[in-house]
């Protein structure tokens, strides 16, 4: 009897496991952040392959279902009808009649602005994504603590775009509160509105006395208390500055006396000022004290006399507070590149540089790591090949938070500029020269501007070249790269889970101890797959986590431990030409990433690359999430590199695909052009030009397959293939991967689809969008004349469009808009040659066309 009892209480149990896991709530995880209608739309999580989707359009109340394009457990991609207009798109799964909790596509998110600080009235900026988008009115509020009344800014609609606000604050926030700020589009109601991740504090309101426009210039309150150097009565020693009298002693004298008044302008009249000094420093800055020239032309600040004795051109004591130079050149004469003299290095916070020129010749870079609320602008940079400071570059701002630096130009010889383990920092409208003539060890690795473990990071309309190229070739300097700390694989560690709870995950297998950074830790296969979380603590053979699993990971699942190499960036509008590699994601993780309106002519590909393997006895793996490649343009017009955009994980000698490398990948509106004939792009290995998405297995044995995606749920929409031998490359290690409205030119075959060696299946689930109801035709463009003389004629047919004209070199020469069907672009200033034309409509994607002017 009790047996039999026993018995009938199993299967009781039994059965209440198995409906609690039929009715477990379905989740997504990852899904694209912005699409336009008729686009498709990727949703990862965790839900059956016969689940259902379902949106609603705005503040509609009645959902619709979404046509599916591919599924399989725990993916799904889906289509937006065509015929559904611009709005918020609220969309979830059902499954074994559960509803997930939906997710909002088109919602705005702001991520960082200009300056964490804001004066009232003060005018700023929001990065982030769908922050405007067309036929919708953005608003800001910001909401004080312990309040629930709000306060609005002004947006500057003009100057504001999908990716950033210009706005100007309330008047009436007051100085020293911090405000929550809220964002919205516009679109959706109340749901369309989020909460930035940070706070903003208000700043007094004052005079910006340099230019800097940050909202914290305002604290250099000091600017009527000038004293000039070779007049002012309250100082003992005065400068001479005609290039022969030593003058080190006068302008110290002036910068001590500044600082112990409370703050203060040293004034430098135009002349030449010679620095002569037995000890190490020759200028040393104090707090609240600004050295201000007469013009960088005018006034100049000679060092470097002196190479046989160790020295340093200007210090900046950590951490120098509110002080600055502005418009003067500071030169280090010295030819040689003594290893005894370096230029420049400190750490300060709100400290800046102001039409300043640096002639570093041969010496190290200029350093400012770990510094916060930093300007450099409008000033120029010179570095020679620094060979007794182990070839870097012209700029250190390593570990440094909150700056802006914008409109300079560096001009350099070897590395590059260097921004690790920074968060949010802008870098913009700067002009960055290579020389290519320069020489040095084959064994020198360059980059541009390398970036490894930033966060909150905008790389806007800068142009990145080599000049007197080309450069010695070593396979290497990409013009942007994130590359996860090189050899230095900060933190990383992979296992299967034991156990987990709500907010931990267990691996009886290990014993940890303290991390260096702040890493993360992710599912990347089975249940549970696609989530992270941030590691709070860890010890022993447990990992304590921020937040709650959405889902908790079974016992079996894989998981990895790195640091973020690239969250969420942008990098937007940056011409390129004549570096050997592009825009460069290596063997780092990456997550949110918006590569957008890119012009890399002769200067590499696009390219993602993450890596898993077995390292040193361990298994490394880091993932790429939630990427979007859009309307970018990669060209090969002069044979001296191929291109390509795309991602082509690697699986280095590991027979079993550990877990899912690529989610998310999202390519629209790009153009590539190949070369004629096709050649290789060369990088760590020779590749096809054209589109990848496919696993690049290094085999120690033979491929074995599990059904483990490499790569999952990739949506190629909208783009262009010219002079490639074929457009798209899949392989068996791409799943679900959705191509749409590929258009080709002189390009004869869509897509190389292979198999990996022994394996039966090439790529798995591939698929096309469904095609416009016939209610819903086409947007058409159509340009007049061509070749034109005066005026190029832009017929459109819906209202509303913004129009860029550029050169063949990637040089932005016109950047305007129409509300109409039509418009009259001037172009008769233009020299007679090819230029590309941009056309963004307000409802429809991105077309480009190339006209003559002769």
């Amino acid at each position: 009897m009790i047996h039999r009892l026993l018995f009938l209480l199993s299967i009781l149990l039994g059965w209440v496991g198995r409906s609690q896991l039929l009715l477990a709530q379905p989740r997504i995880f990852n899904a694209s952040p912005s699409v336009k209608p008729g686009e498709a739309v990727n949703l990862q999580g965790d839900f059956g392959a016969s689940a259902k989707v379902f949106f609603l359009k705005g503040t509609t109340t009645t959902p619709a279902a979404l046509p599916v394009l591919v599924q399989r457990a725990n993916h799904a991609t889906v289509q937006i009808p065509a015929q559904t207009g611009l709005d918020l798109y609220q969309i979830w799964v059902e499954d074994q009649g559960q509803k997930s909790p939906p997710v909002f596509v088109n919602q705005a998110v702001g991520l960082q602005f200009d300056s964490p600080e804001g004066s009232p009235g003060g005018s700023m900026r929001i990065f982030g994504r769908n922050l405007q988008l067309p036929g919708s009115t953005a608003r800001v509020r910001l909401i004080a603590p312990n309040s629930s009344t709000s306060q609005e800014g002004s947006i500057d609609v003009t100057n504001s775009d999908a990716y950033q606000l210009r706005l100007r604050l309330p008047s009436t926030i007051q100085p020293g509160v911090v405000y929550k700020v809220l964002v919205t589009n516009g679109l959706g109601g109340n749901a369309g509105e989020t909460t930035m991740e940070l706070p903003l504090t208000a700043t007094i309101t004052g005079t910006d006395y340099f230019q800097l426009e940050v909202g914290w210039a305002a604290k250099l309150d000091f600017t009527r208390n000038i004293y000039n150097v070779k007049t002012d009565s309250r100082l003992s020693v005065k400068a001479v500055g005609d290039g022969n009298a030593n003058d080190q002693p006068a302008l110290q004298r002036a910068i001590d006396r500044a600082a112990a008044d409370g703050g203060g302008i040293v004034y430098l009249p135009a002349g030449t000022y010679k620095l002569l000094y037995p000890n190490f420093e020759y200028l040393r800055m104090r707090n609240r004290v600004v050295i201000q020239g007469a013009g960088k032309d005018q006034t100049i600040i000679k060092f470097g006399y002196e190479p046989q004795v160790s020295h340093l051109g200007l210090y900046w004591p950590e951490v120098t507070r509110q002080a600055g130079l502005a418009d003067l050149t500071f030169m280090n004469v010295d030819e040689t590149g003594s290893a005894l003299l370096n230029s420049s290095r400190g750490q300060g916070t709100e400290i800046f540089l102001q039409r300043v020129r640096f002639d570093l010749k041969k010496s190290d870079w200029l350093w400012l790591a770990n510094s916060d609320k930093l300007v450099i602008a409008n000033s120029d940079f010179s570095q020679g090949i620094d060979q007794n400071f182990s070839y870097h570059g012209p700029l250190l701002l390593n570990g440094c938070s909150n700056f802006l630096v914008r409109y300079n130009t560096f001009n350099y010889a070897v590395d590059g500029l260097n921004m690790n383990d920074v968060h949010e920092g802008i870098f913009e409208n700067n002009q960055v020269y290579r020389d290519g003539s320069a020489r040095y060890p084959t064994t020198t690795i360059h980059h541009v501007l390398i970036a490894n473990f930033a966060k909150n990071l905008v790389i806007l309309n800068n142009e990145l070249n080599v000049i007197n190229g080309p450069a010695q070739n070593g396979n290497d300097g990409e013009a942007i790269i994130s590359e996860g700390g090189g050899a230095d694989r900060i933190d990383e560690e992979a296992g299967t889970v034991s156990s987990a709870t709500a907010t931990t995950l267990q691996d009886q297998s290990k014993n940890w101890g303290a991390f260096r950074r702040q890493p993360v830790v992710a599912i990347v296969s089975g249940k549970g797959m696609g989530q992270w979380r941030r590691i709070t603590s860890r010890s022993g053979s447990t990992l304590q986590l921020d937040r709650a699993w959405d889902v908790i990971p079974g016992a079996g699942s894989h998981y990895a431990i790195f640091n973020w190499s690239a969250e969420n960036w942008l990098v937007q509008g940056n011409r390129m030409e004549g570096n050997r590699r592009g825009i460069t994601m290596y063997h780092g993780a990456t997550n949110q990433v918006a590569l957008v309106s890119n012009n890399l002519h002769n200067s590499g590909s696009i390219d993602l690359t993450p890596i898993q393997q077995q390292l040193n006895g361990r298994q490394q793996f880091v993932p790429m999430y939630n990427t979007q490649v859009i309307g970018n343009l990669v060209g090969n017009t002069n044979g001296s590199n191929g291109v390509f955009i795309g991602a082509h994980p690697v699986q280095h000698r590991q027979a079993k695909t550990f877990g899912t490398s690529v989610i998310g990948l999202e390519v629209r509106g790009n153009t590539v052009r190949a070369g004629i004939p096709n050649i290789p792009a060369v990088v760590d290995a020779n590749f096809p030009e054209g589109y990848l998405n496919y696993l690049e297995y290094h085999p120690a044995s033979v491929y074995e397959d599990e059904q483990v995606p490499a790569i999952l749920g990739s949506i190629f929409e909208n783009n262009k293939a010219n002079n490639c031998a074929n457009a798209l490359y899949l392989n068996s290690g791409s799943y679900n991967t959705v191509v749409c409205n590929l258009t080709l030119e002189n390009s004869p075959n869509l897509l190389k689809d292979e198999r990996l060696e022994q394996i039966t299946h090439a790529s798995v689930g591939t698929s096309s969008c469904l095609t416009n109801s016939p209610e819903d035709p086409p947007l058409t463009i159509k340009i007049y004349p061509n070749p034109v003389m005066t005026e190029l004629h832009v017929q459109l047919s819906s209202a509303g469009a913004r129009f860029k004209i550029y050169s063949l070199t990637g040089a932005l020469l016109m950047d305007t808009r129409t509300t109409s069907t039509e418009a009259l672009l001037d172009v008769q200033q233009l020299p007679i040659g090819v230029y590309l034309l941009q056309v963004q409509p307000d409802q429809g994607d991105l077309v480009s066309q190339c006209f003559i002017k002769f």
